[in-house]
């Protein structure tokens, strides 16, 4: 082997065991391993410092040789030693989520055990941790089974196990983070682990709403209070009482906004609009936001009382670009998820599919990712997923430039539809035309199918986009396209 490591071989077929003991680099190094053998393994992993474990995983394998894969797996998780797992595919959607936590790598039977060369090959890269599969165990995970956060990036782990511990408590949160980075889900999973999960759970989208309602969406208005009041309604602090109430990109909300917030966070205290009947509410508050606000308290566009009523907790969610451990487990649960909703099967996933999501940027973090892959799934045939089932952008690896008018800390998701490629560039394109233009006329395209897409709704238009309200009328103004309509 590669570096004289003994392999022990876990497995009932014999075609599987006939194929290692074909490769030369094997042939001394090579221990096969029955289940009455188990005994003989755990000594030799007690006392081993270094060798590799090849088990089976393979769903017709494990009905019958009844070797417990998993239970040798969370036994000797944080050993030295390497373990890497046969599969249906490079990940099958068979495989349980512990098994994918443990296992450092994965052989495809079909591909990777075809011959003796492609074995040695893949089983080498596999222990040399060049496999975009290969894993560090050391993660955390907080939630329950259906709903939890997980990461494997180093700095990651003492954020979640933080967040974990002060979840049950009555206390402010603030999350910063880049738009698309999960504040909204680890808001949510918050309440869920709280002493509050059996109440509502709300979230406010400050940066959505015009400055003339925000007031109203957040403490309610009575009948008659403005133009076209024609019904009392209550507010999002009212609705949320008992529960937990998150305010995603206060950074956006004006100076009056922010001292009515003051006042209501610190004394629970607040008026409905039309109203001057005095109302408490005792929602448990979680702040989000695209930018550092100490950074817009020095520049006076966010009240410094306000802020330091809010910084109570403050964790920074980092970009998917910094969670690289992260993509590959992230990506296999949105793709099973993704396969779930569209009654789709998806059997093998090529590895450079897999060395692509790896390799990219990704500006619009989790969010992009999961457009991304449900393009992938929408579009994949043979039950399988290939590099070509993703856009160019993400196969070439091409991040697209920064852009002011969407509030993120540095690059956004601003476009999730794949630009025209060259091929698609009419013939009679004027080819001296800036760079600059050309952006530009594919943006308006951009924006006129997406309203399209979405029937005109400049809400779901910006989701779609992953930009805010704000940051879509002001392009929507750019290219005049306030009042066209695209149906």
């Amino acid at each position: 082997m590669c570096d004289s490591r003994t392999v022990y071989l876990l497995t009932h077929s014999q075609q599987i065991r006939d194929l290692f003991e074909s490769v030369p680099a094997l042939s001394e190094d090579l221990v096969l391993c029955e289940k009455e053998e188990l005994g003989k393994l755990r000594q030799a992993l007690e006392f081993k410092e270094s060798a590799v474990v090849v088990m089976d995983l393979r769903p017709q394998a494990q009905q019958c040789q009844r070797i417990p894969c998993l239970e040798l797996l969370s036994e000797f998780s944080e050993s030295d030693w390497r373990f890497v797992g046969i599969t249906d595919g490079i990940h099958s959607r068979s495989l349980a989520e512990p098994v994918f936590r443990l296992v450092d790598g994965f052989l495809d039977y079909t591909r990777d055990c075809c011959t003796p060369e492609n074995l040695h090959k893949s089983l080498v890269k596999h222990l040399e941790g060049d496999s975009p599969v290969s894993r560090n165990r050391n993660g955390v995970r907080i939630g329950g089974e259906n709903v939890f956060i997980e990461t494997f990036t180093p700095t990651m782990v003492p954020v979640l196990k933080q967040l974990e511990k002060i979840a049950r408590h009555n206390v402010t949160l603030m999350l910063i983070g880049e738009t698309g980075s999960g504040k909204t889900t680890l808001a949510n999973l918050m309440h869920r682990l709280s002493s509050r999960c059996d109440g509502v759970f709300h979230t406010v989208a400050c940066g959505a709403l015009p400055k003339e309602l925000i007031e109203s969406e957040l403490f309610g208005h009575t009948r008659g209070a403005f133009t076209g009041a024609d019904r009392s309604r209550i507010g999002r602090f009212e609705a949320a009482n008992g529960g937990t109430l998150l305010l995603d990109e206060i950074d956006l909300l004006g100076p009056p906004e922010q001292a009515k917030l003051l006042r209501v966070i610190e004394t629970g205290e607040f008026e409905t609009v039309g109203s001057t009947n005095t109302q408490t509410t005792s929602a448990r508050l979680i702040v989000a936001s695209n930018v550092p606000l100490e950074d817009l308290v020095e520049q006076e566009k966010f009240r410094p009382d306000l802020y330091y009523r809010l910084n109570v907790l403050q964790f920074r969610l980092p970009p998917l670009r910094e969670r690289k451990p992260d993509i590959i487990p992230l990506a296999l649960r949105m793709i099973e998820n993704l396969c779930q909703e569209y009654e789709i099967s998806i059997d093998y996933i090529h590895q450079e599919f897999l060395d692509s999501l790896e390799g990219y940027g990704w500006p619009g973090n989790l969010r992009e990712l999961k457009n991304q892959l449900r393009r992938a799934v929408l579009f994949s045939d043979n039950r399988e997923l290939r590099i070509d089932h993703l856009t160019s952008q993400v196969r070439t690896g091409q991040v697209p430039p920064d852009d002011p008018d969407t509030n993120t800390q540095t690059r956004t998701d601003k476009m999730h539809v794949e630009q025209p490629s060259e091929a698609a560039v009419p013939a009679d394109t004027d080819t001296n035309e800036t760079l600059a233009v050309r952006i530009a006329q594919n943006e308006r395209e951009i924006l006129i199918q997406t309203l399209k897409a979405n029937q005109n709704s400049r809400t779901d238009t910006a989701k779609a986009l992953g930009i805010s309200r704000v940051g879509l009328y002001k392009k929507l103004k750019k290219h005049q396209l306030m009042e066209e309509k695209t149906a």
